[in-house]
């Protein structure tokens, strides 16, 4: 499996700026996939719906088990001047 698909799909939802999956050990199931996603500004996607636009676009083996949504990280003004170094 690809997360790099699974995170495309992801990121081409109308609501998601940035999306990130990685997997999770499962007892049962080897592992499982989760999702980190940022929202775009003034939205937040719930997890059923983010589920349902996979679904339509990966295989059910791809499609995250569980979503979470995160806002968006500012680094710090020094961190941004030592980047730009």
């Amino acid at each position: 499996m690809e997360l790099g698909e699974v995170e495309s799909a992801l990121s081409a939802h109308p609501e998601v700026l940035e999306a990130v999956v990685v997997p999770l050990p499962h007892p049962q199931f080897g592992h499982r996939i989760v999702a980190s996603v940022v929202p775009r500004a003034g939205v937040l996607p719930k997890p059923a719906e983010l589920r349902a636009f996979c679904s339509q676009r990966l295989p059910l083996y791809m499609v995250p088990d569980t979503s979470r949504c995160w806002a968006p990280f500012r680094a710090p003004p020094r961190a941004r001047r030592i980047a730009k170094r």
